[in-house]
């Protein structure tokens, strides 16, 4: 998976050798939805049980930089690095509360697509590479393991007005939501795979 990265990276130092290659930065939201079941998570420092459900998906924003290569007349290939923050609030079943988990990794999409006249149909695959996260989860036995990069795809319609790129586009992931979470050493996810929609504007250098 690692490969994945290095491919991305050097997509965007060598765009040079591509005549019509354009250059940019790009900003925008995610909206997540995450419709997992419960958990019923056991800690054994006390012996207690307790559900945990995922209350709310806050929305995320994401900045960074993109390329865009032409292949032919019609066709492009477009990477894209990100940094990527977003927030899951989490209920406790036992306490009634609610606490919050804020998750930055680094988006990396390659994308490759149609260029129609101002349209752009695209689709591709996207590498989460994990950076930090901060928890308000209050418990002994409880960690966190995330892993250093996940995969998911992304597909959608771009639009290109001169130098400004729209993009909507709908991403899934191919790992389960959660998978971080261990609490007394047993590892626990949901059973839903998360997936998002994107919407970012960028402007061409």
């Amino acid at each position: 998976m690692r490969a994945f990265v290095i491919v991305a990276f050097l997509g965007l130092l060598t765009g040079t050798a591509f005549g019509q290659a354009r250059f940019g930065i790009r900003a925008g939201v995610t909206t997540s939805d995450i419709n997992p079941d419960q958990l019923i998570i056991r800690d054994e420092a006390t012996l207690d049980e307790f559900t945990l459900a995922v209350k709310d998906a806050k929305y995320g924003i994401h900045a960074g930089l993109f390329a865009k290569f032409p292949i032919g007349k019609i066709l492009f290939l477009q990477p894209e690095v990100l940094f990527n923050s977003n927030r899951v609030d989490f209920e406790r079943g036992d306490l009634n509360e609610v606490f919050s988990e804020k998750y930055q990794y680094l988006d990396i999409p390659v994308m490759a697509g149609l260029k129609l006249g101002p349209f752009k149909p695209q689709i591709g695959l996207v590498g989460h590479v994990f950076l930090n996260h901060s928890s308000e989860f209050d418990l002994e036995s409880y960690q966190e393991d995330f892993k250093d990069l996940t995969l998911g795809w992304q597909g959608g319609l771009g639009l290109e007005i001169k130098k400004i790129f729209i993009d909507v586009k709908y991403e899934g992931n191919f790992s389960n939501f959660g998978d971080h979470i261990v609490v007394a050493g047993q590892r626990y996810e949901f059973d839903d795979k998360p997936s998002r929609l994107i919407l970012t504007v960028g402007l061409a250098f």
